[in-house]
């Protein structure tokens, strides 16, 4: 078996996880309407148009297809108070030293603190228990909210690449990358 192998079998037995307010879990199609809630609001989906989903059936599509059909670092973000799904999250390994956040949240609990809760879950399973060296994320440099979570995980920022892309209205897109090192995360860690 190669690194890689045993790193996406390590993975798979992370199946649920707890933080102080979230169950990260499987998604699944039980939390149908609430994904439908987030991922029919255009504004919640600008930036993560794979998710956008206006009917129900879409929703089933999506979920169907994004996330179930490769599970593996894909996770349901649970509210454990209300039993809601708020969101989706993903850690998706890149290669036998890295990986890469993704995530999308209903804009009702932006604000909150719930992403970087998720994140510094997802994180600490990367580093502590896949072993990973670096962790990064890439976001438009319009949706401010994505990068003020990796600022806040400890992530640096490492560059932009402009005109990447078109964003749904036409414009062109620049990414910012941020990332974050296993030294730097258990510097941080550590300091607490």
């Amino acid at each position: 078996m190669s690194n890689l192998d045993i790193l996406y079998c390590k993975l798979a037995m992370c199946t649920t996880l707890l933080t102080e307010r979230l169950r990260l879990q499987p998604v699944d199609l039980s939390n149908i309407n609430d994904f439908l809630e987030f991922s029919s609001d255009s504004e919640t989906v600008f930036y993560m148009q794979r998710y956008k989903a206006n009917t129900t059936e879409e929703a089933q599509m999506v979920l169907a297809n994004v996330c179930m059909k490769s599970p593996l670092g894909i996770y349901a973000m649970i509210e454990t108070e209300s039993n809601k799904m708020i969101g989706i999250i993903e850690l998706e390994i890149r290669d036998e030293f890295s990986a890469e956040f993704g995530y999308i949240l209903n804009k009702n609990y932006s604000g909150k603190g719930y992403m970087t809760e998720a994140c510094s879950k997802l994180m600490s399973v990367g580093f502590e228990y896949l072993d990973l060296e670096r962790i990064y994320a890439r976001f438009d440099i319009n949706n401010k909210k994505s990068g003020n979570v990796m600022e806040r995980l400890g992530m640096k920022k490492e560059g932009e690449l402009r005109h990447l892309a078109k964003n749904p209205k036409g414009e062109w897109k620049t990414r910012a990358y941020y990332s974050i090192l296993k030294e730097e995360y258990f510097n941080k860690v550590n300091t607490k």
